[in-house]
């Protein structure tokens, strides 16, 4: 069982009475995902130039079952927030149809949480999460991983996303691509689904709750008309904005300058250096460039993947 659950940690700095009227930017160190199966807990944050999308579910799903210790389980069980922006769309579910239709899994059972009732298991590491921060300061995102990483039991891991693979491209096509899955309609009043393969065909069902009995519809919906044969490469990157930058830019109708978007960054953050420790300092030239690295690298192009996509093999179902 894999629980999923999104949380946002903002660097926010409580102005100082010598700083109090300047300029200050709430800057996102990263969103982070959090992940729970048996008695492992893992957390990923995300860089500041990552989509909130299907390809980050995708990406991390797709890491937790490339690196499992031992054999995959025949059935893949999801417990997903219900939002349909980054889980609950036809890109994460044209995937989980690949993961059967490749039998990497028998079957994928997927839960969307109702409203209301989310209180599900990750709640807690959450909740631990908050509490500690309430009691510490941190001044940058490694800061903020030393910080929370002791906080719950079993101690999570964490890991960084600086890529997400561009999942929806390969599934929807582009470029005058063809669409590799059907139109999957009404899926916003179901909340759970199973997907398996029955007489060679993966199939997709589903249905409102997990108490109701029947599920829809009863032969079954194949989803899925092919894999692609087409490379898969990384998603676009989004560029830091900032305030300023962004209103000279509608103001003057021209496009944003990025480089000056980094500069209007940089002189408020270096603000309050001397109230951060020095390694956080230094952190934030190091991200300071990587940033400028990314916006002079910036292009429409393709963008390969750093660690190529691979699909996984699983022993046990072949």
């Amino acid at each position: 069982m894999v629980w999923t659950k999104r949380k946002y940690f903002y660097h926010i700095l409580f102005a100082h009475p010598k700083i109090y009227r300047r300029k200050f930017y709430f800057i996102s160190l990263g969103r982070l995902y959090g992940l729970q199966w048996e008695n492992v807990a893992k957390g990923y944050f995300t860089a500041p130039n990552i989509h909130n999308d299907a390809n980050l579910t995708i990406t991390i799903i797709h890491d937790v079952i490339s690196h499992w210790s031992g054999n995959l389980p025949e059935v893949l069980y999801l417990q997903l927030d219900n939002t349909c922006r980054e889980n609950k769309n036809q890109v994460v579910f044209g995937y989980l149809n690949m993961l059967v239709e490749l039998r990497i899994f028998q079957k994928v059972k997927v839960g969307f949480l109702v409203v209301g009732h989310t209180h599900d298991d990750i709640d807690q590491m959450f909740n631990r999460f908050s509490v500690t921060l309430r009691r510490k300061e941190v001044g940058s995102l490694p800061s903020l991983i030393e910080c929370i990483k002791k906080s719950y039991m079993p101690e999570p891991a964490f890991e960084v996303l600086e890529e997400t693979v561009d999942m929806r491209r390969f599934i929807l096509g582009s470029y005058g691509e063809g669409k590799c899955i059907e139109q999957l309609n009404d899926i916003s009043f179901q909340h759970q689904f199973r997907i398996k393969k029955i007489d060679g065909k993966t199939l997709i069902w589903g249905k409102k709750f997990s108490t109701t009995t029947e599920w829809a519809p009863s032969s079954g919906l194949q989803f899925l008309k092919f894999i692609p044969d087409r490379p898969i490469f990384a998603s676009k990157i989004l560029l830091l904005q900032s305030v300023g930058e962004v209103q000279n830019a509608r103001r003057q109708n021209r496009h944003i300058n990025y480089s000056d978007c980094l500069e209007e960054i940089k002189k408020c953050i270096r603000y309050t250096y001397e109230y951060f420790d020095i390694a956080d300092s230094v952190w934030w030239e190091s991200f300071f460039n990587n940033q400028s690295d990314i916006i002079s690298t910036t292009t429409n192009e393709d963008i390969p993947l750093k660690n190529p996509f691979t699909w996984p093999q699983n022993v046990s179902n072949e």
